[in-house]
């Protein structure tokens, strides 16, 4: 089953910006290369000290190896500080159909910064927009 993050990475200041921006190509050139990494995308908003960050991986093996590697790595350890705000979601079934809603399994919402982790099971997804050209029925 995929597992999905979303969230954002907020600098406290222009010093903890310029350590996301010196470390931040490395790290998404590895974590692409990843086994099981399907989508891996860290942009910066138009607040120069925010970034958004998108993951997609194909297991929950595959997300977990990755949170291992990310926090032994030069990354990790340059902006272990830098606080987070993820929500994780294990995807059960994905939407089979235009207009479909995915359903999701465990969530998990937490910032690394407190360590702090809300569950809350069984919650469903907003419907998935068509996208038209792309042949779904």
């Amino acid at each position: 089953m995929p597992v999905v993050l979303h969230g954002v990475l907020r600098c406290a200041d222009a010093a903890q910006a310029e350590i996301v921006r010196r470390h931040l190509p490395e790290h998404i050139r590895l974590s692409r290369a990843e086994s099981g990494c399907l989508q891996f995308d860290v942009t910066q908003d138009a607040d120069p000290l925010v970034w958004t960050v998108s993951e997609r991986f194909a297991t929950r093996a595959a997300f977990d190896a990755h949170q291992r590697r990310v926090k032994a790595s030069a990354w990790g350890q340059a902006t272990n500080g830098i606080m987070r705000s993820y929500e994780v979601t294990d995807i059960l079934h994905p939407a089979p159909a235009c207009g479909a809603s995915l359903r999701a399994g465990r969530q998990n919402v937490f910032s690394e910064t407190n360590r702090h982790a809300t569950h809350n099971a069984g919650r469903s997804r907003p419907p998935v927009p068509c996208r038209t050209g792309t042949g779904q029925k």
